[in-house]
Protein backbone atom coordinates (compact mmCIF):
# COMPACT_ATOMS: atom_id res chain seq x y z
CA UNK A 1 0.00 0.00 0.00
CA UNK A 2 1.21 3.35 -0.97
CA UNK A 3 0.53 5.23 1.74
CA UNK A 4 2.04 8.90 1.31
CA UNK A 5 -1.11 11.16 3.60
CA UNK A 6 1.76 12.23 5.92
CA UNK A 7 3.54 14.70 2.78
CA UNK A 8 2.59 18.10 3.44
CA UNK A 9 2.63 18.49 -0.60
CA UNK A 10 -0.35 16.52 -0.77
CA UNK A 11 -1.93 20.51 -0.43
CA UNK A 12 -0.71 20.75 -4.23
CA UNK A 13 -3.63 18.28 -5.09
CA UNK A 14 -5.99 21.44 -4.17
CA UNK A 15 -4.05 24.32 -6.37
CA UNK A 16 -7.73 26.38 -7.22
CA UNK A 17 -8.30 26.42 -3.77
CA UNK A 18 -4.10 27.55 -2.82
CA UNK A 19 -4.39 29.87 -5.71
CA UNK A 20 -7.51 31.80 -4.35
CA UNK A 21 -5.82 32.15 -0.62
CA UNK A 22 -3.13 33.34 -2.69
CA UNK A 23 -4.90 36.12 -3.91
CA UNK A 24 -6.86 37.21 -0.77
CA UNK A 25 -9.90 35.24 -1.58
CA UNK A 26 -11.37 33.17 1.12
CA UNK A 27 -12.72 29.94 -0.16
CA UNK A 28 -14.23 27.34 1.39
CA UNK A 29 -11.65 24.93 3.31
CA UNK A 30 -11.17 21.62 1.94
CA UNK A 31 -11.36 19.44 5.07
CA UNK A 32 -13.17 20.21 8.16
CA UNK A 33 -12.49 18.63 11.74
CA UNK A 34 -15.42 17.95 14.00
CA UNK A 35 -15.18 17.13 17.54
CA UNK A 36 -18.67 15.28 18.41
CA UNK A 37 -17.80 15.17 21.92
CA UNK A 38 -16.01 16.70 24.47
CA UNK A 39 -15.85 13.77 26.78
CA UNK A 40 -13.13 11.29 27.15
CA UNK A 41 -12.55 8.01 28.30
CA UNK A 42 -8.55 8.22 28.70
CA UNK A 43 -7.01 11.40 30.79
CA UNK A 44 -3.84 11.50 28.59
CA UNK A 45 -1.28 13.42 30.70
CA UNK A 46 -0.32 15.58 27.38
CA UNK A 47 -3.76 16.07 26.16
CA UNK A 48 -3.44 19.29 24.64
CA UNK A 49 -7.10 20.14 25.32
CA UNK A 50 -7.40 19.31 28.58
CA UNK A 51 -8.73 22.75 30.26
CA UNK A 52 -11.15 22.74 26.66
CA UNK A 53 -12.67 19.53 27.58
CA UNK A 54 -13.10 20.60 31.80
CA UNK A 55 -14.65 23.58 30.79
CA UNK A 56 -17.33 22.48 28.52
CA UNK A 57 -18.11 18.67 28.89
CA UNK A 58 -20.43 18.86 25.79
CA UNK A 59 -21.58 16.67 23.03
CA UNK A 60 -22.79 17.81 19.86
CA UNK A 61 -26.77 16.68 19.55
CA UNK A 62 -27.28 14.56 16.77
CA UNK A 63 -29.63 16.76 15.21
CA UNK A 64 -27.31 19.38 15.37
CA UNK A 65 -24.34 17.26 14.22
CA UNK A 66 -26.62 16.28 10.91
CA UNK A 67 -26.94 19.65 10.06
CA UNK A 68 -23.47 20.58 10.41
CA UNK A 69 -22.68 17.65 8.41
CA UNK A 70 -25.34 18.94 5.17
CA UNK A 71 -23.97 22.98 5.55
CA UNK A 72 -19.97 21.02 5.13
CA UNK A 73 -21.31 19.46 2.34
CA UNK A 74 -23.21 22.18 0.44
CA UNK A 75 -20.25 24.35 0.87
CA UNK A 76 -18.20 21.50 -1.67
CA UNK A 77 -15.50 20.81 1.14
CA UNK A 78 -14.34 17.53 0.62
CA UNK A 79 -13.83 15.56 3.77
CA UNK A 80 -14.91 15.29 7.51
CA UNK A 81 -12.54 14.23 9.96
CA UNK A 82 -14.22 13.10 13.31
CA UNK A 83 -11.68 13.30 16.22
CA UNK A 84 -11.44 15.83 19.55
CA UNK A 85 -12.01 17.43 21.41
CA UNK A 86 -12.61 14.19 23.80
CA UNK A 87 -12.84 10.31 22.07
CA UNK A 88 -15.42 11.05 19.32
CA UNK A 89 -17.25 7.70 20.11
CA UNK A 90 -18.42 8.66 23.48
CA UNK A 91 -21.12 10.24 21.12
CA UNK A 92 -23.16 7.81 20.19
CA UNK A 93 -24.37 9.78 16.57
CA UNK A 94 -20.83 9.79 15.55
CA UNK A 95 -21.85 5.90 14.08
CA UNK A 96 -24.78 7.99 12.38
CA UNK A 97 -22.49 10.73 11.18
CA UNK A 98 -19.92 8.32 9.34
CA UNK A 99 -22.89 6.72 7.37
CA UNK A 100 -23.95 10.42 6.32
CA UNK A 101 -20.85 11.24 5.62
CA UNK A 102 -19.99 8.98 3.10
CA UNK A 103 -23.85 9.16 1.59
CA UNK A 104 -23.02 12.73 0.31
CA UNK A 105 -19.67 11.28 -1.08
CA UNK A 106 -17.51 13.16 1.02
CA UNK A 107 -14.39 11.33 2.76
CA UNK A 108 -14.66 10.27 6.10
CA UNK A 109 -12.48 9.85 8.62
CA UNK A 110 -11.68 8.92 12.50
CA UNK A 111 -9.55 9.25 14.74
CA UNK A 112 -10.17 7.34 18.10
CA UNK A 113 -8.04 6.37 21.35
CA UNK A 114 -9.44 2.70 20.72
CA UNK A 115 -10.85 2.27 24.36
CA UNK A 116 -14.76 1.94 22.95
CA UNK A 117 -14.47 0.12 19.57
CA UNK A 118 -17.05 -2.30 19.37
CA UNK A 119 -19.15 -4.48 17.21
CA UNK A 120 -21.46 -1.83 15.83
CA UNK A 121 -19.30 1.12 15.57
CA UNK A 122 -15.99 -1.09 13.91
CA UNK A 123 -18.00 -1.97 10.93
CA UNK A 124 -19.39 1.26 10.51
CA UNK A 125 -15.89 2.58 10.24
CA UNK A 126 -14.41 -0.24 8.34
CA UNK A 127 -17.55 0.39 5.72
CA UNK A 128 -17.50 4.23 5.76
CA UNK A 129 -13.85 5.41 6.53
CA UNK A 130 -10.95 6.39 4.58
CA UNK A 131 -8.90 5.89 7.59
CA UNK A 132 -8.64 5.14 11.15
CA UNK A 133 -6.16 6.26 13.63
CA UNK A 134 -5.70 4.42 16.40
CA UNK A 135 -3.31 6.98 19.20
CA UNK A 136 -2.33 3.95 20.91
CA UNK A 137 1.12 5.61 22.03
CA UNK A 138 2.34 2.65 23.80
CA UNK A 139 3.54 -1.19 23.78
CA UNK A 140 2.50 -2.22 26.74
CA UNK A 141 -0.27 -2.28 29.54
CA UNK A 142 1.90 -0.63 32.07
CA UNK A 143 2.80 2.22 30.22
CA UNK A 144 -0.10 2.84 28.49
CA UNK A 145 -1.95 2.95 31.96
CA UNK A 146 0.24 5.81 32.82
CA UNK A 147 0.25 7.77 29.85
CA UNK A 148 -3.41 7.79 28.68
CA UNK A 149 -4.84 7.04 32.64
CA UNK A 150 -8.00 5.63 31.38
CA UNK A 151 -11.05 6.43 33.25
CA UNK A 152 -12.10 2.77 33.79
CA UNK A 153 -8.80 1.89 35.27
CA UNK A 154 -9.24 -1.63 33.90
CA UNK A 155 -5.95 -3.18 33.99
CA UNK A 156 -6.36 -4.70 30.68
CA UNK A 157 -7.85 -1.62 28.81
CA UNK A 158 -4.33 -2.25 26.26
CA UNK A 159 -4.71 -5.41 25.37
CA UNK A 160 -8.71 -4.14 24.75
CA UNK A 161 -7.68 -1.90 22.53
CA UNK A 162 -5.44 -3.85 20.74
CA UNK A 163 -8.29 -6.63 20.33
CA UNK A 164 -10.04 -4.51 18.83
CA UNK A 165 -7.55 -3.28 16.41
CA UNK A 166 -7.12 -6.87 15.56
CA UNK A 167 -10.74 -7.18 14.67
CA UNK A 168 -10.62 -3.91 12.46
CA UNK A 169 -8.18 -5.76 10.45
CA UNK A 170 -10.34 -8.91 10.28
CA UNK A 171 -13.40 -6.72 9.13
CA UNK A 172 -11.72 -5.25 6.76
CA UNK A 173 -10.74 -8.28 5.30
CA UNK A 174 -13.84 -9.93 5.61
CA UNK A 175 -15.81 -6.67 4.16
CA UNK A 176 -12.80 -6.26 1.17
CA UNK A 177 -13.02 -2.43 2.59
CA UNK A 178 -9.99 -0.25 0.96
CA UNK A 179 -10.21 1.83 5.02
CA UNK A 180 -6.34 2.33 5.63
CA UNK A 181 -5.93 1.19 9.64
CA UNK A 182 -3.00 2.90 11.39
CA UNK A 183 -2.15 3.90 14.65
CA UNK A 184 -0.07 6.88 16.20
CA UNK A 185 2.37 7.02 18.79
CA UNK A 186 3.46 10.26 20.75
CA UNK A 187 7.17 9.99 21.47
CA UNK A 188 7.43 10.93 25.75
CA UNK A 189 10.51 10.12 28.18
CA UNK A 190 7.95 7.47 29.70
CA UNK A 191 7.33 5.16 26.64
CA UNK A 192 10.32 6.12 23.87
CA UNK A 193 11.77 2.72 24.43
CA UNK A 194 8.71 0.71 23.03
CA UNK A 195 8.75 2.53 19.18
CA UNK A 196 10.28 -0.44 18.38
CA UNK A 197 8.42 -3.29 20.37
CA UNK A 198 4.90 -1.31 19.41
CA UNK A 199 5.60 -0.99 15.79
CA UNK A 200 6.89 -4.53 15.70
CA UNK A 201 3.01 -5.70 17.32
CA UNK A 202 0.99 -3.29 14.58
CA UNK A 203 3.07 -5.06 12.16
CA UNK A 204 1.90 -8.44 12.90
CA UNK A 205 -1.58 -7.39 13.81
CA UNK A 206 -1.44 -6.79 10.16
CA UNK A 207 -2.29 -2.57 10.09
CA UNK A 208 -0.93 -0.39 7.53
CA UNK A 209 1.21 2.40 9.17
CA UNK A 210 2.29 3.59 12.95
CA UNK A 211 2.69 7.18 12.59
CA UNK A 212 5.40 8.30 15.08
CA UNK A 213 5.75 11.82 16.46
CA UNK A 214 6.59 14.05 19.41
CA UNK A 215 4.15 14.41 22.52
CA UNK A 216 4.08 18.05 23.25
CA UNK A 217 3.72 19.19 26.92
CA UNK A 218 4.53 22.31 27.65
CA UNK A 219 8.06 22.36 30.10
CA UNK A 220 8.67 18.89 29.22
CA UNK A 221 11.29 18.24 26.50
CA UNK A 222 13.40 15.01 25.35
CA UNK A 223 16.75 15.23 27.09
CA UNK A 224 19.38 14.58 24.19
CA UNK A 225 19.78 11.12 25.65
CA UNK A 226 16.59 10.21 25.43
CA UNK A 227 16.42 11.62 21.29
CA UNK A 228 19.42 10.26 20.40
CA UNK A 229 17.60 6.57 21.96
CA UNK A 230 14.40 7.65 20.42
CA UNK A 231 16.32 8.30 16.90
CA UNK A 232 17.74 4.85 17.62
CA UNK A 233 14.39 3.34 18.33
CA UNK A 234 12.81 5.04 14.91
CA UNK A 235 15.64 3.53 12.79
CA UNK A 236 15.31 -0.17 14.31
CA UNK A 237 11.05 0.78 13.19
CA UNK A 238 11.98 1.66 9.71
CA UNK A 239 13.56 -1.47 8.91
CA UNK A 240 9.97 -3.16 9.53
CA UNK A 241 8.72 -1.28 6.52
CA UNK A 242 7.41 -3.34 3.57
CA UNK A 243 4.88 -3.15 0.98
CA UNK A 244 2.18 -3.40 3.38
CA UNK A 245 3.52 -1.92 6.32
CA UNK A 246 4.90 1.63 6.59
CA UNK A 247 6.77 3.51 9.43
CA UNK A 248 6.25 7.32 9.34
CA UNK A 249 8.38 9.04 11.70
CA UNK A 250 7.17 12.89 11.78
CA UNK A 251 10.60 14.34 11.93
CA UNK A 252 10.07 17.77 11.38
CA UNK A 253 7.69 17.40 14.13
CA UNK A 254 10.72 16.74 16.97
CA UNK A 255 12.31 20.07 14.95
CA UNK A 256 9.34 22.07 15.86
CA UNK A 257 8.40 20.90 19.18
CA UNK A 258 12.14 21.73 20.05
CA UNK A 259 12.46 25.31 18.45
CA UNK A 260 9.22 27.78 17.79
CA UNK A 261 11.00 29.76 15.47
CA UNK A 262 8.62 29.93 12.09
CA UNK A 263 10.27 31.27 8.76
CA UNK A 264 7.05 33.08 7.99
CA UNK A 265 5.36 35.94 8.97
CA UNK A 266 1.61 34.88 8.79
CA UNK A 267 -0.74 31.81 8.91
CA UNK A 268 -2.47 30.66 5.74
CA UNK A 269 -2.80 27.15 6.42
CA UNK A 270 -6.10 27.95 8.59
CA UNK A 271 -7.54 28.24 5.67
CA UNK A 272 -7.33 25.02 4.57
CA UNK A 273 -9.39 23.34 7.55
CA UNK A 274 -12.76 24.18 9.37
CA UNK A 275 -12.76 23.31 12.85
CA UNK A 276 -15.78 22.50 14.51
CA UNK A 277 -15.58 22.05 18.68
CA UNK A 278 -18.24 20.23 20.72
CA UNK A 279 -19.12 23.20 22.04
CA UNK A 280 -21.08 23.96 18.65
CA UNK A 281 -18.47 26.68 17.86
CA UNK A 282 -15.51 27.27 15.07
CA UNK A 283 -12.24 27.91 15.79
CA UNK A 284 -8.67 28.87 13.81
CA UNK A 285 -7.16 25.64 14.22
CA UNK A 286 -7.62 22.00 16.43
CA UNK A 287 -4.51 23.26 18.60
CA UNK A 288 -6.74 26.33 19.78
CA UNK A 289 -10.23 24.82 20.59
CA UNK A 290 -12.17 26.35 23.93
CA UNK A 291 -9.96 29.78 23.45
CA UNK A 292 -12.88 32.19 22.95
CA UNK A 293 -9.96 34.95 21.36
CA UNK A 294 -9.63 32.38 18.61
CA UNK A 295 -13.62 31.56 18.31
CA UNK A 296 -15.12 32.26 14.73
CA UNK A 297 -18.82 31.95 15.66
CA UNK A 298 -21.23 29.71 17.21
CA UNK A 299 -23.32 27.13 15.06
CA UNK A 300 -26.38 27.34 17.52
CA UNK A 301 -26.54 31.03 15.87
CA UNK A 302 -25.03 30.80 12.64
CA UNK A 303 -24.38 28.49 9.35
CA UNK A 304 -20.92 27.29 8.90
CA UNK A 305 -20.96 29.21 5.75
CA UNK A 306 -22.18 32.55 7.61
CA UNK A 307 -19.26 31.83 10.06
CA UNK A 308 -17.21 31.01 7.70
CA UNK A 309 -17.66 34.43 5.56
CA UNK A 310 -17.95 36.44 9.04
CA UNK A 311 -16.21 39.81 10.12
CA UNK A 312 -15.55 38.47 13.37
CA UNK A 313 -13.41 35.40 11.57
CA UNK A 314 -11.70 38.57 9.60
CA UNK A 315 -11.01 40.17 12.94
CA UNK A 316 -9.43 36.67 14.64
CA UNK A 317 -7.28 36.44 11.39
CA UNK A 318 -6.08 39.81 11.64
CA UNK A 319 -5.45 39.22 15.51
CA UNK A 320 -3.35 36.16 15.21
CA UNK A 321 0.40 35.98 17.16
CA UNK A 322 2.16 33.59 15.96
CA UNK A 323 4.58 33.77 18.79
CA UNK A 324 1.57 32.72 21.49
CA UNK A 325 0.89 29.81 19.24
CA UNK A 326 2.02 26.48 20.12
CA UNK A 327 4.17 23.64 17.84
CA UNK A 328 1.62 23.72 14.91
CA UNK A 329 0.57 21.45 12.27
CA UNK A 330 0.17 23.08 9.94
CA UNK A 331 3.29 24.48 9.91
CA UNK A 332 4.72 22.57 6.47
CA UNK A 333 1.17 23.82 5.29
CA UNK A 334 2.41 27.65 6.02
CA UNK A 335 5.59 27.00 4.28
CA UNK A 336 4.44 26.09 1.78
CA UNK A 337 2.31 29.13 1.35
CA UNK A 338 4.38 31.43 2.68
CA UNK A 339 6.69 30.36 -0.64
CA UNK A 340 4.00 30.49 -3.19
CA UNK A 341 2.67 34.25 -1.78
CA UNK A 342 6.31 35.53 -1.88
CA UNK A 343 6.30 37.42 -5.25
CA UNK A 344 10.45 37.35 -5.45
CA UNK A 345 10.87 33.60 -4.68
CA UNK A 346 14.75 34.55 -5.13
CA UNK A 347 16.50 31.62 -7.07
CA UNK A 348 13.27 30.11 -8.47
CA UNK A 349 15.14 28.92 -12.02
CA UNK A 350 17.49 27.66 -10.28
CA UNK A 351 16.80 23.46 -9.21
Amino acid sequence: MNLKQFNPLKILNHWEVLNEIMKGHNPAPISCEIDPSNICNHNCIWCINDKYRHDYMQMLPEDMLMRIIDEVAAMGIKSIAYTGGGEPLTNPATVKALYKTTEYGLDAALVTNGGLLNEENIEAIVKNCMYVRISVDAGSNNVHKQLHLPNNQRDDEFQQIIKSIEWLVQVRRKLGAAIEIGVGFLVFPANYQQVFDTASLMKDIGIDYIQIRPAYMQGVKLSEKIWHETKEQMERALTLSNGSFKVFPILHRFDEVENLERGYSKCLGHALVGVVGANGKMYLCCQLRGYEKYCFGDLHESSFKEIWNSNRRKKVIEGIQLSECPPCRYNKYNEILDYLTDNERPHKNFL
